[in-house]
């Protein structure tokens, strides 16, 4: 994507990131991790013309 000056990732989430549920938190936390990791991805190469989202 860099060389071809950008482009779009698209993840593929869950709203279950942002419940909190009884024992599901190893899902909970995969998940949001996930997010974060989306959202990090959207700022560092926003710049570079590469779009990260998640859905």
């Amino acid at each position: 994507m860099l060389e071809t000056g950008g482009g779009s990732i698209v993840n593929v989430s869950s709203i279950e990131a942002s419940r909190v549920r009884s024992r599901h938190f190893p899902y909970v936390i995969s998940k949001s991790g996930f997010n974060s990791m989306t959202r990090a991805v959207a700022t560092d190469f926003d710049r570079m013309g590469i779009r990260c989202s998640t859905f």
